[in-house]
C-alpha cells in the first residue's frame, strides 16, 4: 500500500478512494510501529475529504484522520495530545451515527491510549462499546482487551464473561492464535478458582 499511499493525489473516484484507505493503512501502521514520519501529510489530505461526501467516504477518511491525530500527538508527546484525544472519545461515542469500518478501531485505538495513560477504567469503556450485534467486527479483540483489562481492574465477573466469550469465538484457532488462546485459557483458569 506504500507506493499507492505515497503517488500525488489521484483526484477523484475509486482510485482516490482507493489512494486514501492507503494512505490511512500506512500511517496508522507507521504509528503503531513508533514511526511518526508523514502521519501529519496524510491527515492533512484526509481532512480534505468532504464529510457531507454522499457515498459517506468523506466520513470515513475524516474518521481515519481523528485516529491518525490522536495516535500521532501521543507518540510524539504533543500539547495537543489531549484535545486530539477527547475529538477520538467523541468520534467512538457518536455510536451508529458513523456507519463506518473505523468506528470500532477508533475505540481500540482510545482504549489503548487510555490504558498507556493509566486510565484502565477509560480504556475498559471504550473496548466495551460494540458497533452492533449484525456486524461484530474485531469483536474478538475487544473482548480479549475487556478480559485483560477487567481482571486487572479486579472485576472478576466480567472478566470471565469476556473471557469465556472469546473462546468460544476461538474454539478452533489456527496456529498463529494458538498462544494467545492459550494464555486467555490459563488467565480463565486462574479466575475461577479465585474466590467471589
Amino acid at each position: 500500500m506504500t507506493p499507492l499511499a505515497q503517488r500525488p493525489a489521484l483526484g477523484a473516484g475509486g482510485a482516490a478512494d482507493s489512494q486514501d484507505v492507503a494512505t490511512c493503512a500506512v500511517a496508522l501502521w507507521r504509528l503503531h510501529h513508533g514511526r511518526s514520519q508523514g502521519a501529519s501529510s496524510a491527515i492533512r489530505r484526509l481532512r480534505l475529504r468532504s464529510p457531507s461526501d454522499p457515498t459517506g467516504f468523506g466520513v470515513w477518511m475524516n474518521a481515519c484522520a481523528i485516529i491518525l491525530e490522536a495516535r500521532r500527538s501521543d507518540l510524539v508527546g504533543s500539547p495537543t495530545a489531549t484535545s486530539a484525544r477527547m475529538r477520538l472519545d467523541s468520534l467512538v461515542q457518536a455510536g451508529p451515527t458513523l456507519a463506518s469500518p473505523l468506528r470500532v478501531s477508533a475505540a481500540l485505538e482510545l482504549a489503548e491510549l487510555d490504558e498507556r495513560r493509566g486510565d484502565l477504567s477509560g480504556a475498559l469503556a471504550a473496548v466495551q462499546r460494540r458497533e452492533n450485534e449484525y456486524n461484530p467486527r474485531y469483536l474478538s479483540t475487544q473482548l480479549l482487551w475487556e478480559g485483560r483489562l477487567a481482571a486487572r481492574l479486579g472485576n472478576r465477573a466480567a472478566a470471565i464473561r469476556a473471557y469465556r466469550h472469546y473462546l468460544v469465538l476461538r474454539f478452533d484457532p489456527e496456529p498463529s492464535l494458538r498462544p494467545t488462546v492459550d494464555s486467555v485459557r490459563a488467565a480463565l483458569a486462574e479466575l475461577e478458582r479465585q474466590r467471589p
